[in-house]
């Protein structure tokens, strides 16, 4: 029993972590999903809030979603607003590190920007989808770019899409298994990202 012990304990606790993390999975993947479904019916949806209160695993407050907590996505038509991270959550991203002012260090982000697809003006090819069906994208905006309202009609004629990463920092209490993330501060980035072609 001395020798098993620890063990045993070490298992459990390493158990219960991967259980922890499959349970952030799922929020993480919903809020994604629920971003990108507003955020392509209407340029003028808030983005940030359909992410934000998706799901009760991830708090609709500033020490959850840091400076991504007061980040304006309500207008595309807005050039003054600033849409979820600069730097796209990325795990070496400055937003990790810098909390709002009396907060701790936050622990979900987000991110939008658009992108192109189906540049081609072939008349068999125009407007087919087929990009978004494959999940690329012909081009990509920088971070905090939501599409235009009828992108369809710019020249050259193509489709836009939207995508919104959303990331939460997932620290484990196991040894065992936080040495496996070493490389990111013994913490595990649970990523999901969604494409969607806009609507509007």
């Amino acid at each position: 029993m001395v020798l098993s012990l620890p063990v045993i304990v070490l298992l459990s606790m390493g158990g219960t972590d991967l259980g922890r993390a499959f349970y952030f999975q799922l929020p993480v993947s919903t809020a994604a999903s629920a971003g990108a479904r507003t955020g392509v019916v209407n340029n003028i949806n808030d983005i940030g809030l359909a992410v934000r209160t998706q799901s009760g695993a991830m708090p609709n407050n500033a020490a959850t979603w840091g400076s991504t907590y007061t980040s304006d996505c309500s207008n595309s038509t807005i050039a003054s607003q600033t849409c979820g991270d600069t730097n796209g959550c990325i795990p070496t991203a400055s937003f990790w590190t810098t909390p709002p002012s009396g907060q701790p260090n936050p622990t979900a982000c987000f991110a939008i920007r658009s992108c192109t697809i189906d540049t081609t003006t072939a008349s068999t090819h125009a407007h087919t989808g087929l990009y978004a069906a494959s999940g690329a994208c012909a081009a990509t905006s920088a971070w905090q770019i939501r599409p235009l309202a009828q992108a369809s009609t710019s020249s050259p004629p193509c489709l836009a899409a939207l995508q919104i990463t959303v990331v939460y920092k997932f620290s484990p209490v196991t040894p065992l298994i936080a040495n496996f993330f070493a490389g990111t501060g013994n913490t595990l980035f649970i990523t999901q990202t969604a494409t969607v072609v806009e609507q509007y």
